[in-house]
Formats: structure tokens, C-alpha cells, sequence
């Protein structure tokens, strides 16, 4: 899995493209939450889910249906958006809870993700894994070990998403001294 410093990330950039929307602010903190959520899935461990069962590790939680579902669930029912907003707010939820499955899809460690379930119970990587599954626990993770995944979310994820922003930001200024 990518780790709980990067999943965020994508939130971040994607709200970014929301304009002139109800709760701005309760709408990227709902995002960012939503692209942690899906590792709240790791409490079937201690509740005897085995991890390839569609509600284990990288399961159901991690899939296309449970991002539509609770991105809708919020949108409607948490920031009560109507119209043109909840489908914006959906938009932006979706893409921030489906965006933790695509990063663990890009990991070199785990079973792969089920984005199918609960209609596939197949688990799926990228056919290129290049970032670095992050060690479970705070004391793995606060080794070598741990400053290696960091280091290789740092040049896959945060660069490129800075990227994306500052790109963004360029634009909205270009478009600002055209009109």
C-alpha cells in the first residue's frame, strides 16, 4: 500500500478543479478522508477476515462500487448537494476514494486491489509497479526501509502531482489576463 501521507495527495490536486461549489472546505476534508478509508479494511484482520476474501486488505473497500457508493452517500446525505453539485461533489469524492486503490494498484507488494467487487473477486495490478509498498507498523515504517517508500511516493506521486497544480495555476492565470 502507498502510504497514509500519500493517499491525500490526489485529494488535494483534484479539488483544486472545483469552482464555485457549496462547502468547499467540508468537500476536500471529506475527500481526504476518503482517500485513507479504504484502509479501514485492515480491522478484518483482527476480526478473522482472511486478506484475498472480497472484504479483506485491498477488497471491497478498494473497489469502483465502494467508491461510487459512499461518494454518493456523502455528497447527498453529509454536504446535502443537489443538481449540478452533487454530481461535481461526486465527481471529486469518487476520484479521491478510487484514487487510493490506483495507487496501491501501482505497489510492488500485496495480492492486488479488487476494484471488480463484488461482481470480480479478481485482484489487479498496473502492469508497471514502481512504487515501493509501504512496511506495516510504526516502527517498520520508521526505518530505511520506510524513508525508501517515501522517497520513491516522493518521485511517482507528490512531484508529479505538484506538477499538475502548478500547471493548473499557470493556466488559471494565462486565462485571467486573456479575459
Amino acid at each position: 500500500m502507498a502510504t497514509i501521507i500519500t493517499h491525500p495527495i490526489p485529494a488535494l490536486v483534484v479539488n483544486q478543479f472545483t469552482k464555485d461549489i457549496p462547502s468547499k472546505r467540508s468537500l476536500l476534508m471529506y475527500s481526504i478522508l476518503l482517500t485513507i478509508l479504504p484502509d479501514a479494511d485492515v480491522i478484518g484482520f483482527g476480526l478473522g477476515i482472511q486478506y484475498e476474501d472480497m472484504l479483506g486488505h485491498r477488497g471491497f473497500s478498494h473497489s469502483i462500487v465502494f467508491a461510487l457508493l459512499v461518494s454518493f452517500l456523502i455528497a447527498k446525505f453529509r454536504l446535502k448537494y443537489t443538481g449540478k453539485y452533487l454530481y461535481q461533489g461526486v465527481i471529486v469524492l469518487f476520484l479521491s476514494t478510487i484514487s487510493h486503490g490506483i495507487l496501491d494498484g501501482f505497489t510492488n507488494g500485496g495480492l492486488g486491489v479488487g476494484y471488480f467487487i463484488p461482481f470480480d473477486s479478481t485482484r489487479y495490478f498496473f502492469p508497471f509497479t514502481p512504487i515501493e509498498v509501504s512496511p506495516i507498523g510504526i516502527r517498520n515504517f520508521l526505518s530505511m526501509r520506510g524513508l525508501e517508500v517515501l522517497w520513491s511516493e516522493a518521485k511517482l506521486v507528490w512531484i508529479p502531482s505538484m506538477l499538475i497544480f502548478l500547471s493548473y495555476l499557470v493556466f488559471k492565470k494565462l486565462q485571467k489576463r486573456k479575459g
